[in-house]
């Protein structure tokens, strides 16, 4: 009982994880976009 309820708790983390990775995932490009037309602009 305990451990059934220890891995779909488990499962719901990595669900969640899952779906904010997804989400992250645009922002984390978009970001790294910034970051290097910013490197860009301190290089130059």
């Amino acid at each position: 009982m305990i451990l059934r309820r220890h891995v779909l708790n488990l499962l719901e983390v990595m669900f969640h994880i899952e779906t904010l990775y997804g989400l992250n995932a645009a922002m984390i490009s978009i970001l790294f976009g910034f970051m290097l037309k910013f490197s860009y602009f301190l290089i130059c």
